[in-house]
């Protein structure tokens, strides 16, 4: 269901909710959708509210259910310190309620968490539990958002083509679950291999349809990434006009949707796509600036 719909479903919810619970899960879903569409501070607010339900009535797995959320928004902020608390309260609440599916996703939030740290190990067997539960539970949407990463960790630690068996595989997988935002992470992983494997031309595949996928879902800072992936595969090939236009966008939607999420990254494809030295100063300055203590650094997957 595109976002805009499920905004409107989870809105009527709410204005139909007769007690505390049904609220708290109307606003559950309306955050879960702002994330989604980075309003990042409409999902706080919405966070907020379903706090001070779910608390005054004991709500143990919805309470673990907000944890989770505010450790998603935490993400894209770069306050990773503030993701992995989040999560690590939300799983032990989860274990308290015996939620397997607040477990499974508390566990996947930790993976995020240990990647952008550069923990790819401790990454990786963080996503293999949250996987191995889905598995057990037939949790099959939040399987399919968390297998990529292990894609992703797998090519970090060197394997690239066992990565890309995983990542080609889990497009495959997906694509019937209609789970398009996992399915656009599939494709970050896909690139990326493909990318480090020297295979442009079935690089271009996945870029496109990342870039697809991000407009569909309206989510705004994954737009950004795939911008990135075709600004490179435009220099790559010698077009410059295109690689610098595709990395402007990217730097101008950035900015708009936070640029502590992806800003060193899309700048240094600029300053990579450019031929203007005043252009490549200014963007490797921004980038470093964006690169010091309290931002988030380079991250390439970034599901969240």
């Amino acid at each position: 269901m595109p976002c805009r719909r499920r905004a409107r479903a989870y809105q009527a919810a709410l204005d139909a909710a007769t007690d505390d619970r049904e609220r708290c899960l109307a606003w559950i879903g309306l955050a879960a959708v702002k994330r989604v569409t980075d309003d990042l501070a409409g999902a706080q607010a919405d966070l907020e509210q379903a706090d001070k339900a779910a608390k005054g009535h004991h709500l143990t797995a919805e309470q673990a259910r907000i944890h989770i959320l505010r450790g998603n928004l935490c993400f894209p902020r770069g306050d990773i310190e503030s993701c992995l608390r989040e999560h690590g309260i939300a799983l032990e609440l989860a274990g308290r309620a015996a939620a397997a599916e607040m477990e499974a996703m508390a566990l996947g939030g930790l993976g995020d968490a240990e990647y952008v740290r550069g923990r790819m190990i401790s990454a990786h067997d963080r996503f293999r539990q949250c996987v191995e539960l889905c598995e057990q539970h037939g949790f099959g949407r939040i399987e399919v958002a968390n297998r990529p990463m292990m894609a992703f960790t797998q090519w970090f630690a060197g394997d690239t083509r066992g990565a890309l068996a995983v990542a080609e595989a889990a497009i495959k997988s997906v694509a019937s679950t209609g789970h398009r935002r996992a399915e656009m992470i599939r494709h970050h992983a896909a690139f990326f291999c493909r990318h480090a494997l020297m295979d442009f031309e079935a690089a271009v595949v996945h870029a496109d349809a990342a870039l697809m996928l991000a407009e569909q879902l309206g989510a705004r800072r994954f737009e950004t990434e795939a911008l990135v992936f075709r600004a490179e595969l435009h220099r790559l090939a010698g077009r410059h006009a295109e690689a610098v236009a595709s990395a402007e966008e990217a730097v101008k939607i950035s900015r708009e949707t936070g640029p502590a999420f992806l800003g060193p990254f899309v700048l240094g494809a600029l300053a990579l796509a450019s031929e203007d030295p005043t252009v490549r100063r200014a963007a490797l300055t921004e980038g470093e600036a964006l690169s010091e203590p309290g931002y988030l650094r380079l991250t390439l997957g970034g599901r969240l």
